[in-house]
């Protein structure tokens, strides 16, 4: 399947696609410069636990879900679970992991800033992301019409596209395992767990002096 030259946003998805973390390291060290104490700090950790934790329940959905082949067979694209919901659900999920812990640290300057970078990122990264996926899989442009990118169309019904209907479109656990998925979510939950801490502290580096004094 011919699908061209790259266009430029996909040249430039495909610079970012694999320098994206680095983009973003100087935002995180930023944040941990401008905490503040905050009136409401329960409500506000509750809130950016709860949205870590459902974050990475879809990361490990999506995860389990990934466009390869198990076993027998030839290449298929993969649209049950949460990829009948969104095309991008990882990209999704990574969005409010970060969106976490900025909200954590409550500043609404950081915060827009990296909501607006990793928008524009993402654009860049899902055109070259498609690209491929336009080449490898036949039925991709079909998926591409029903399927939206990043906003669930939930008057669709996409729920009765989710379940698995053939070999290989099941959920597997040993996919999200093999990700090792579980030691991310516990050492980003940590990494908010001192955040917390060092906001209700008042000295960022707290950890660090208590372990070596």
């Amino acid at each position: 399947m011919e699908t061209g030259a790259p266009s430029r946003l996909s040249v430039l998805g495909a610079t970012l696609v694999r320098k994206r973390p680095i983009l973003f390291v100087p935002f995180f060290v930023a944040s941990l410069g401008v905490l503040r104490p905050f009136e409401r700090e329960l409500e506000l950790e509750v809130a950016a636990f709860t949205v870590a934790l459902l974050s990475w329940t879809l990361r490990m959905w999506a995860m389990g879900y990934r466009n390869w082949v198990r076993g027998e067979g030839s290449p298929h694209l993969m649209t049950r679970g949460p990829y009948a919901f969104v095309r991008h659900p990882r990209y999704v999920a990574n969005f409010f992991a970060g969106l976490a812990w900025f909200g954590l640290v409550a500043d609404p300057v950081l915060l827009g800033v990296y909501a607006v970078l990793y928008v524009g990122i993402l654009g860049a990264v899902i055109a070259r992301e498609e690209e491929k996926l336009a080449h490898l899989y036949p039925g991709f442009e079909e998926w591409r019409m029903r399927v939206p990118a990043v906003f669930p169309a939930f008057w669709r019904r996409p729920w009765r596209e989710a379940l698995a209907r053939g070999a290989g479109e099941t959920f597997e656990m040993a996919t999200v395992l093999r990700g090792l998925e579980l030691v991310k979510l516990a050492g980003f939950i940590g990494a908010l767990v001192a955040l917390a801490l060092a906001r209700r502290s008042g000295r960022v580096f707290f950890l660090v002096g208590e372990i070596l004094g």
